[in-house]
């Protein structure tokens, strides 16, 4: 990865299995585990000759986790992976697409399962089009995945830490809600750093 101010925006190139096993974190409370291709090797009597244990280490804490899954949350239920709703359960992620539309992503998870859908050529020279976007052609593909790998497992949402506030605040100022101050969102903050301020006191005493 190169050192550019932007490399957070994708600046440098990865492969679908590294942002996948990044990806890993945010779904299991901020611990990464290592991607295990072979997990166990038998002979014909069923010894076991070698066998991969996963290893999991905490990447990131868990507050701040969560806040991450809460921002990518947003993308799915009112951003550019709307469509990924028709699931019908909690469910987090990111679209993206590069330079000139030569690579199309989306990256996304349930708390059970993470996957990453790639749509691009093997040389990026060439474009996939000026209107294909991840949203577009990478999500129906990761959609039809995820309703395969989810048929036989229950509904869940991601839990929330004993560090995590969820508040309710005026969309137009982030401040506090209160009645008159408009349209209203659920955010949620580390414990400590909530508005402090109701929205009213932003735009003057109500009348």
């Amino acid at each position: 990865l190169n050192a550019y101010p932007s490399l957070a925006l994708g600046a440098s190139d990865v492969y679908l299995e590294e942002i996948v096993s990044a990806y890993c974190a945010f779904a299991n409370r901020g611990y990464h585990v290592a991607p295990v291709f072979v997990t166990k090797v038998l002979d014909h009597d069923g010894n076991v000759l070698e066998e991969n244990v996963p290893r999991a280490r905490q990447a990131i804490s868990e507050d701040i986790n969560y806040l991450m899954v809460s921002m990518m949350k947003g993308v799915v239920e009112e951003g550019t992976a709307g469509a990924a709703k028709e699931l019908g359960r909690p469910l987090a992620g990111k679209t993206g697409t590069t330079n000139d539309s030569t690579d199309a992503w989306f990256i996304g998870y349930s708390p059970s399962v993470v996957a990453g859908v790639w749509v691009g050529y093997d040389e990026n020279r060439k474009s996939l089009g000026p209107k294909e976007t991840g949203g577009k052609v990478a999500l129906p593909i990761w959609i039809d995945l995820m309703r395969e790998a989810h048929k036989d497992l229950p509904i869940e949402d991601f839990p929330v830490p004993s560090g995590i506030s969820i508040v309710e605040i005026d969309a137009n100022t982030g401040l506090l809600a209160a009645q008159g101050c408009g349209e209203t969102i659920r955010e949620s903050f580390r414990k400590g750093t909530e508005p402090r301020e109701y929205c009213y006191q932003y735009r003057g005493p109500l009348m």
